[in-house]
């Protein structure tokens, strides 16, 4: 009878899931988080469905709540509005908005003005159930809000920082003598400035080195290590994503991990092993890439840095930043708190090559320079097409025969394609279906609404799963297909996917720039046109510029290459980090 019983509760609660609109997946997953009192929870409050599951936000909880018959100036949809107001300035990148960019994009979100007393009580009461946090002196004449596990951790990161600069003179691991005989065991010769770099970064407590591409970054990485290691020192080497970890293995010859399993998440408790308790057993912590490194995920990195322990941190402040919220290395360069190193002297450009050169070029605000029509022995091209279509068509040509046939690339392996945006004939997803249907069909195949995925299509994995230990931007290619979803290699292990975690997964024969950052490949295919103009900026085309090691061609039109070279503004992300570090210095960052 009990069986019975529950099995009618569990049809009752689907069908009043499915009357509101969810489809079967959709219904388990919300089961899934609420339970058996779903139903009822949702009666009382619709719009604890936005960002509580994946899928889910406030348009889909706000139609469900129309249909419940909730006002639309009820006090639930207010605060409903200004949160995910806050969670869209998060995913644009912003730790905070101000008060008037909050009410206004809140406003617009819930069709009507809400500033004055709805406005007010809703913060009132958001703050009160501790889903927002309000700081008032961090922007000029209004209030700041966060997220509080952006707050949090941007707090938590500018005490960490502070903690760590105060030992900034500390004994040096190596000196003049050391290093000259490094230079003669390894057979390079190090420029003032490089050398400078090294012995300053072994005498402080905390540095930053930064530079663009060929200005010897990775060597003065590799002497700091080797003379650090020559001095006893523990050392540990560390990137934000896989893909970066493994470049910066290679580059140093020495092992090197992501800052996930540096800091060994335990998926059974949801956090991490190494913290403030327990910090990180080294000497010396390099960590590279840190333009990609936001905010929560620093934080928790900087609190586990013991007292002892000296830290390099290494990046461009010129590439794009972090996917995820927060401006990590521009804000610690803007603070004037970390001893800086910039390196601009190009050693690394080869006879012949136009990439290093093309990248510098493209920074200061001048077009490239083109090899001689019919060269075959430079590495950067460019290749006309007006039109979106054309644009397409040739980008297909270009990566699965023009590469092949006069390079020897093989394309499916070697060749990535970044493009600016995923919408356009020449965005992401038009250009990913365009390849796959070059590469041949496949009799394995799984359909999941819109998407169909098939033996050997390559796939980017798009967040962080501690569980799987597969992490945001990790690439591999589906092994197998059936009706239990898809096994997938990536470089170091094979991983299932069920149905219903393929949201996790995305086609990867072309991704945006934004998710090629850490990485490098062979060939680097970039379409630009001007249907892309929202995201044309010279920063963008930098950072896909500098993603090439031996081949970088441009597919599209003049105009919207010189668009993205002329835009040298990107959109600002907002934060309070560099504020906090230095209250008196830097201006105070301006809301969005």
């Amino acid at each position: 009878m009990e069986s019975v019983r529950a099995e009618y509760e569990r049809h009752k609660l689907n069908t009043f899931l499915r009357s509101v609109g969810l489809g079967p997946r959709m219904a388990n997953a919300v089961v899934r988080k609420l339970g058996a009192e779903a139903e009822t929870l949702l009666r009382a409050d619709p719009f604890r469905l936005a960002g509580l599951v994946r899928g889910i936000g406030f348009q889909t909880a706000d139609r469900i709540a129309r249909e419940l018959g909730f006002a639309l100036d009820g006090p639930e949809r207010t605060r409903a509005g200004v949160l995910h107001a806050l969670r869209e300035a998060a995913d644009d990148g912003h730790t905070l908005l101000g008060e008037r960019r909050l009410a206004a994009n809140a406003a617009e979100l819930l069709g009507g003005d809400i500033a004055g007393e709805r406005f007010e009580r809703a913060l009132t009461e958001l703050a009160a159930a501790d889903a927002l946090t309000i700081e008032s002196e961090l922007l000029e004449n209004e209030r700041a809000f966060y997220l509080p596990h952006l707050a949090a951790s941007e707090r938590g990161l500018a005490a960490s920082v502070k903690r760590l600069s105060q030992r900034n003179e500390v004994r040096p691991l190596a000196g003049e003598v050391e290093l000259d005989r490094l230079e003669r065991s390894s057979g390079f010769t190090l420029d003032p400035d490089q050398r400078h770099a090294v012995l300053r970064l072994l005498s402080s407590g905390l540095g930053l080195l930064t530079g663009g591409p060929g200005v010897g970054k990775t060597t003065i990485v590799r002497s700091v290590v080797a003379l650090a290691e020559a001095a006893g020192a523990r050392v540990r080497l560390a990137s934000p994503t896989g893909r970066a970890a493994k470049r910066l293995s290679e580059a140093t010859g020495r092992q090197a991990s992501t800052v996930h399993r540096l800091l060994h998440f335990d998926p059974q408790t949801g956090a991490f092993a190494h913290d403030a308790k327990n910090p990180l057993p080294c000497d010396l912590l390099v960590i590279d890439e840190m333009s990609m490194l936001d905010v929560v995920i620093a934080h928790h990195l900087f609190k586990a840095i013991g007292a002892g322990t000296r830290v390099v941190l290494v990046g461009d402040p010129d590439q794009l930043p972090s996917v995820a919220p927060g401006n990590v290395l521009v804000d610690l360069i803007r603070s004037h708190t970390v001893p800086t190193f910039r390196l601009t002297q190009i050693h690394r450009q080869g006879r012949g090559s136009l990439i290093v050169a093309n990248a510098h070029r493209i920074l200061a605000g001048h077009a490239p320079e083109w090899p001689e029509r019919g060269d075959l022995a430079s590495d950067f091209y460019f290749f006309p097409a007006e039109e979106p279509r054309r644009c397409a068509e040739r980008v297909v040509e270009v990566v699965t025969e023009r590469i092949p046939r006069s390079f020897g690339f093989e394309w499916t392996s070697s060749v990535q394609v970044l493009a600016p945006m995923y919408k356009g004939e020449c965005g992401v997803d038009a250009l990913n279906e365009r390849l796959r249907a070059a590469l041949g069909g496949s009799s394995e195949e799984f359909r999941l609404g819109p998407r169909s995925w098939r033996t050997g299509d390559r796939v980017i994995h798009t967040r962080n799963d501690y569980e799987k230990e597969v992490f945001n931007g990790d690439m591999g290619r589906i092994l197998s297909v059936d009706e239990e979803g898809l096994q997938v290699r990536f470089p170091d292990r094979t991983v299932h996917y069920a149905p219903d975690e393929l949201g996790d997964l995305q086609p990867a024969f072309a991704i945006t720039v934004h998710r090629s950052q850490g990485s490098e490949y062979d060939v680097v295919v970039i379409p630009l046109v001007a249907q892309h103009f929202l995201m044309l900026q010279r920063n963008l085309l930098y950072t896909a510029v500098t993603r090439a090691r031996k081949l970088l061609v441009l597919v599209g039109s003049e105009r919207a290459l010189q668009l993205a070279i002329d835009n040298a503004e990107p959109a600002a992300r907002v934060s309070g980090l560099a504020r906090r570090l230095n209250p008196g210095d830097p201006a105070p960052p301006k809301a969005p």
